[in-house]
């Protein structure tokens, strides 16, 4: 995996997915916004994870799932679908914002990367968002 290097200091403040997929299995996904992680772990370290975004499923999805987030939303925030129709939040999941480090700070020069805990599909776009002082 190839980081993002930011260019000032600033902090995450939001994120984003797009994800295509055939039967996603009720579950929680964890996205991890980190920095520095050595570029040969298999994980980071928790001193590493900025923040953890949490895609909760509650029944097999199928379909592009849409969803943003940021750290000043309040509780589980919707998710949208669309499976040969227009999009629609789905009851079906919820996406949530924790914190890990807190003001989700980036340095300049920081190598930002996202893990994931499990594989979701290999059809996806993420973005993560920062201000800075650029």
């Amino acid at each position: 995996m190839v980081p993002y290097v930011d260019a000032a200091n600033g902090s995450v403040v939001a994120f984003s997915g797009a994800i295509a997929v055939n039967n996603l299995p009720a579950g929680v996904y964890l996205f991890q916004v980190c920095f520095d992680v050595i570029n040969t772990a298999g994980a980071p370290l928790a001193a590493n994870i900025i923040s953890t975004i949490t895609l909760t499923t509650t029944a097999s999805l199928t379909g592009t799932i849409v969803f943003s987030i940021r750290p000043t939303d309040v509780g589980a925030q919707p998710v949208r679908l669309s499976n040969g129709a227009a999009y629609a939040v789905t009851p079906n999941a919820t996406v949530t914002w924790t914190s890990n480090i807190a003001g989700n700070p980036v340095i300049r020069n920081d190598a930002i990367s996202v893990y994931l805990n499990m594989n979701v599909t290999q059809n996806a776009v993420y973005s993560v968002y920062i201000s800075s002082a650029v």
